[in-house]
């Protein structure tokens, strides 16, 4: 191994990681490699609108998305391994450590750091476990090259940045009935960096100023209905939005599409069940298979959640 603090860029600080509580604070003043994607609107699970409301406390950080990055960690170890099998000329350590910017506000946790004897200095890793079929369709391409998905791209450039690192990858562990390891080698773009830091410092401005960017009223529908805290007997006027008319009528109108095509797929259902009968299988005469199966789940508690919900009503006849 090699001393990295040897390679740190002016004002990086590392803060190794004790706890998962200092850890988070650690991260909570920053901009995270993790979370970068989402200020170019190419982040899958996260809007620039919803870090927002996260980093001004409006909100909590998303419970499943917390599990996924548990899940994530407790699988690197295996990933460590695993590269060590395919690259035993390497030195590869997990750093445990937080790399923090505070010009820019800006923080990045690399799961692994990595010596090739090909390339100079050293190189940082980032892993991530991915399902088969989620494999297949976000980072296999058409002619066979696999290709991480943007948002990934991303969280290595930046970790590769924030270290000083010379080189970066990305390992993709796919577990399915088997443990298959994929390594990307990634191009380091200073001209994407460049754009970043602007994002990120735009968004900091915003929250220091309260400013909100604008949100998308599909990916952030969650975000609002919790946000929005309707009071009692107040009416809003809308008689002057040209938009909305149209959005209720159309509203309504899936609403009953959805009703007729539930009901629809329970008939289906029902057909199928009283022909299978006890039969588990069975092979239509267009190719069609029906698979019955016993599906056994788990009694649970909802928590108590709290948000807005919207209804439209038709006009009174």
């Amino acid at each position: 191994m090699i001393d990295v603090s040897d390679y740190l860029p002016d004002n990086v600080t590392a803060i190794p990681i004790v706890s998962r509580e200092q850890w988070l604070a650690n991260r909570s003043p920053d901009v995270t490699a993790s979370a970068a994607a989402a200020l170019l609107g190419v982040h899958p699970y996260l809007s620039a609108y919803e870090l927002y409301a996260q980093k001004t406390g409006l909100v909590k950080a998303d419970a499943e998305a917390t599990e996924a990055m548990d899940r994530g960690t407790e699988l690197e170890p295996v990933a460590v391994r695993r590269l060590a099998k395919i690259k035993p000329e390497w030195t590869v350590w997990q750093p445990n450590t937080y790399y923090s910017r505070m010009s820019t506000r800006m923080g990045a946790t690399p799961d692994c750091f990595a010596i090739d004897p090909a390339q100079s200095g050293f190189g940082v890793i980032q892993i991530k476990s991915v399902e088969p079929s989620v494999f297949r369709r976000t980072w296999r391409q058409d002619d066979g090259r696999i290709e991480p998905p943007l948002w990934i791209n991303i969280q290595a450039l930046i970790e590769a940045e924030l270290t000083g690192a010379s080189w970066a990858a990305v390992a993709a562990l796919v577990i399915g009935f088997g443990i298959e390891l994929h390594l990307i080698p990634l191009d380091l773009h200073p001209g994407l960096i460049q754009r970043l830091e602007g994002e990120v410092a735009e968004f900091w401005y915003r929250v220091d100023n309260r400013r909100p960017p604008d949100p998308n009223p599909e990916r952030d529908v969650d975000i609002l209905a919790a946000l929005y805290d309707p009071k009692e007997g107040a009416i809003a006027d809308l008689s002057a939005d040209i938009d909305l008319p149209g959005l209720a009528e159309e509203d309504v109108k899936l609403r009953e599409q959805k009703s007729a095509i539930e009901n629809r797929r329970k008939f289906i259902k029902g057909k199928m069940l009283l022909a299978l009968g006890n039969a588990e299988f069975a092979r239509l005469n267009n190719g069609y298979n029906i698979i019955g199966r016993r599906v056994k789940k788990a009694g649970y508690e909802v928590k108590p959640t709290e948000f807005t919900q919207i209804t439209i009503k038709e006009p009174s006849k």
